[in-house]
């Protein structure tokens, strides 16, 4: 048996691995048979307003526009949130699904600061996204951290100017949900903690969780 309705949210600066993150605990969830769906924003998938934000901030000529400004840019990541929140996820969370999300509002702060976004524009912004989650309180945030990226998507300046700026919110967010820092561990250990947590969260007291096949 487990609690339904859970989300659960991984963060942290491009290249650390949320992605594969996620989808290995969507693995872990379908083998102790627990329904879940996985989101990602600004999102890929063809035909929504997520793909289309993602090409405006990154690749912006392909649709004809000069490239953004910080504020207009987390602004589009906002409504990105604004949009599935509403029309998806508040509904699977109704259903007893478990959502797994790549990036939370927290992204939206992270980088709009370290753009150089006014700080005042930011800060309202900040509170329309958390309206939009007012609803899906995370049962856990796993703020994954590594000396280095996986990928080089920014240089070393930048990627620690992120690293520090997602302690910064971890840290002013600390009693409002679980968060989870998962720094410089190997896969499989952190991978293993990650796990247990979201195991933790979904069992009732006294109820033990096991994976399917297990004895």
């Amino acid at each position: 048996m487990y609690k339904p309705g859970h989300l659960f949210v991984f963060e942290g600066a491009d290249g650390v691995g949320k992605s594969r993150r996620c989808r290995q605990t969507s693995a872990f969830l379908q083998r102790i048979g627990v329904p879940c769906e996985s989101f990602a924003f600004p999102g890929k998938t063809p035909g929504t307003l997520g793909l289309l934000v993602q090409t405006l901030q990154l690749r912006p000529a392909e649709v004809g526009v000069a490239p953004l400004l910080p504020e207009t840019s987390q602004a589009l990541q906002i409504a990105v949130q604004l949009e599935v929140v509403a029309r998806e996820m508040t509904q699977h969370l109704r259903d007893g699904r478990v959502l797994l999300v790549d990036r939370f509002w927290w992204s939206s702060w992270v980088y709009g600061t370290e753009m150089g976004a006014d700080s005042r524009v930011m800060g309202a912004l900040i509170n329309l996204a958390r309206l939009a989650w007012r609803d899906m309180k995370p049962s856990g945030v796993f703020l994954i951290e590594r000396d280095k990226p996986h990928r080089a998507e920014q240089s070393p300046k930048t990627f620690a100017t992120l690293s520090s700026l997602y302690r910064d919110i971890a840290k002013r967010e600390a009693g409002e949900y679980p968060i989870h820092v998962i720094s410089n561990e190997d896969f499989s250990t952190a991978q293993k903690r990650i796990e247990d947590a979201v195991r933790q969260a979904l069992s009732p007291p006294d109820c033990v969780v096991t994976e399917v096949g297990s004895t």
